[in-house]
């Protein structure tokens, strides 16, 4: 048993008890589960920055689409990172539910497929253009970006349910729950201010790195096409959003189905050939 799978089966045992702290102060079991619950997020964040530089300080590189479980576990990191460094100011408590239980699915696949595919040599070996630092750019951007828009598609959906809530003569005890749909608001609008930008600037980065790897840009590759639609939807949403001053249901349909979008272009990365089916 490796050193790494070790780490990595920590951070799951660390999301997976926060979920479970979590449903026990979200149950009103135990009121001190939410804190409870938040520090072992941060734990389980803490780990994964941990099994990252681990296999950058043990490999000489840092390139978390090496195989799946990296890919994974990297997305859980990044999601982690956004929802507790970049929203600590609105973390809420039944967001919190929702996302530690989202945080132990990935890792879980993350070790369900740990130890299968390549190992970082032998990527490199096959696909030496990937130790371009472009394409460090591009890949971290790219994750960064599709984890603001899982956080603001998570907001979307509480979103959305308190406002059915609302509509109900008698609200279920889940409503009241429920951070006010003001605080739900800015968790689906501040993601998609921050996760456009990076998505904008992965695609740029993408395109010069493929220019320098490949000799073309890659315009006619299934996933480019993908992203350039996935782009467009978030920019049509950032431009509602600011100049036509659209606010509340609205925005928060319009994230919900643009991560649709995002979940078709990753099924299309497996089974369509393209450059970016290496995984």
């Amino acid at each position: 048993m490796s050193l790494a799978f070790v780490i990595l089966g920590a951070g799951c045992v660390s999301y997976g008890v926060a979920f479970l702290l979590h449903v026990l102060s979200f149950a009103e079991i135990w009121k001190g589960g939410r804190r409870a619950g938040s520090v072992m997020l941060q734990t389980g964040f803490l780990l994964g920055t941990l099994y990252f530089l681990s296999q950058g300080f043990q490999s000489g590189y840092f390139l978390p689409v090496v195989n799946m479980s990296a890919a994974l576990a990297f997305f859980a990191w990044t999601l982690a990172f956004v929802y507790l460094v970049l929203l600590g100011k609105v973390r809420t408590e039944s967001f919190g539910l929702f996302l530690a239980l989202l945080l132990c699915v990935l890792m879980t696949g993350s070790l369900a497929s740990f130890g299968r595919g390549r190992d970082i040599q032998t990527m490199i070996r096959q696909h030496p253009y990937l130790l371009n630092p472009t394409f460090v750019l591009h890949v971290v951007s790219a994750f960064f970006a599709y984890a603001n828009f899982a956080i603001s598609f998570v907001a979307s959906v509480l979103y959305l349910i308190e406002c059915h809530e609302l509509k109900k003569k008698n609200a279920s005890n889940f409503y009241y729950k429920l951070p006010s749909l003001e605080r739900l608001e800015r968790m689906v609008c501040l993601p998609l201010n921050w996760g456009t930008p990076l998505l904008l600037f992965a695609t740029a980065t993408g395109l010069v790195w493929a220019k320098h790897a490949f000799g073309s840009f890659l315009l006619l590759d299934p996933k480019t096409i993908v992203t350039l639609l996935i782009l467009g939807c978030y920019l049509l949403i950032l431009y509602r959003h600011w100049v036509a001053a659209v606010r509340g249901k609205e925005i928060a349909v319009l994230s919900l189905i643009a991560f649709v979008v995002i979940v078709t272009s990753f099924v299309e990365t497996f089974f369509l050939f393209g450059k970016h089916n290496f995984l």
